[in-house]
């Protein structure tokens, strides 16, 4: 903030600025690389690493990487919002406020509670398993699979 933002930093009082960089100055250590720069993630290890630790790399291979890309606007991201118009060197940006990906953004939310459910069922012992699947029947009755179609 020093060098790119200095009015924003006007905003804060030197005594919280000096406790801010005494905190920062107490963990960097813990966030150097082997060359002693602090790394631009507070973790060593790939997102789709930290998904796999903890079962979910399927959902960051098939939802992660393409929300992210749209997301920051990666060139990725750029063509999934775009369609050729007739004209083969045109395209036309699909711009919000948009209901184009509103059917993937539910399936993917209704998953994600899903997966919760059974996650906190896991991790607490509830026993709930009989809700769970139930859940995931009705996730599969209202959106059916590729091979399978909802009714």
């Amino acid at each position: 903030m020093k060098e790119h933002a200095p009015e924003q930093l006007n905003r804060v009082s030197e005594g919280l600025q000096r406790e801010i960089e005494a905190d920062f100055a107490r963990v960097a250590p813990r966030f150097r690389n082997r060359l002693g720069k602090v790394r631009s993630s507070w973790s060593n290890v790939s997102i789709r690493e930290m998904a796999k630790a903890v079962g979910k790399e399927e959902l960051h291979l098939t939802f992660y990487r393409f929300a992210s890309s749209m997301h920051h606007s990666d060139i990725g991201g750029l063509f999934a919002q775009t369609d050729a118009l007739e004209s083969d060197d045109v395209l036309d940006v699909d711009v919000v406020p948009s209901d184009a990906w509103l059917k993937e953004a539910l399936i993917i939310a209704h998953g994600a509670v899903i997966s919760v459910l059974r996650d906190y069922n896991e991790i607490t012992n509830l026993g709930n398993e009989q809700f769970v699947e139930r859940a995931d029947k009705s996730f599969l009755e209202a959106w059916g699979t590729p091979e399978t179609p909802p009714a």
